[in-house]
């Protein structure tokens, strides 16, 4: 469930005011590592792969 929360939170389809204080919380209790997950070449590429196999 907190995998489809933070997917959720990072795509905006769960509105917060605040994304960063949101995934804080996922960081905080081990669920991601950090925030540099989301922008590092290997977290991109199987997002497009995982886009692609849905479209």
């Amino acid at each position: 469930v907190d995998f489809i929360r933070v997917g959720a939170i990072l795509e905006g389809t769960l509105q917060v005011s605040d994304k960063s204080a949101a995934l804080q919380t996922y960081i905080d209790k081990g669920v991601i590592p950090s925030m540099q997950l989301f922008s590092s070449d290997e977290y991109n590429d199987m997002l497009v792969d995982v886009k692609d196999m849905f479209s």
